[in-house]
């Protein structure tokens, strides 16, 4: 299936990259050399759970984790597998603006942190906690709207002012 940043809903995080050359037999998904990367047939409602009932010898080995949407921007990965077992093909349709923002503050809690920044009313939520030495973060702005943090700065100077999602 074809995902844009529009239509990323209809991925179940976490994914795993896989190689363009992969077999579908029934419910199941293959890699050339006939390892098994998912098997619909076998009990479970993800990805995980069926690998687990999967013999080591004939598995495939999915070794790159992705655990959010961000990151799969960040990676460059085109084909993935979700987990739901849906295999995806990512294409970047929209150019957006990064701009620089002023950290003023933030909320620490627990294993997430509320980022309030300078000019915007509104704090971000971001899933990690983050070394208090930053200064600055790099919003990713869609349209005109903030949408999400895409890095943090040390210092004003920006690493790219513009990325396709």
């Amino acid at each position: 299936m074809l995902i844009t940043y529009k239509t990323v809903n209809k991925v179940r995080f976490p994914v795993y990259k896989i190689l363009d050359t992969y077999v579908i037999e029934g419910k199941r998904i293959l890699t050339e050399r006939g390892r098994i990367v998912d098997d619909k047939n076998l009990p479970g409602d993800s990805l995980g759970v069926r690998r687990l009932y999967i013999k080591d010898k004939d598995k495939a080995a999915l070794n790159n984790f992705i655990p959010d949407y961000l990151t799969l921007l960040k990676s460059g990965v085109k084909r993935f597998i979700d987990s739901n077992g849906n295999i995806h093909r990512y294409n970047k349709t929209k150019v957006c603006k990064i701009k620089v923002h002023e950290i003023e503050k933030i909320d620490k809690r627990g294993n997430h942190s509320l980022i309030y920044l300078k000019y915007l009313d509104f704090p971000i939520l971001y899933r990690s906690s983050i070394p208090s030495h930053y200064s600055h973060a790099e919003i990713v702005y869609i349209d005109s709207f903030p949408w999400t943090i895409y890095n943090f700065l040390d210092s004003e100077i920006p690493s790219r002012s513009y990325i396709r999602i």
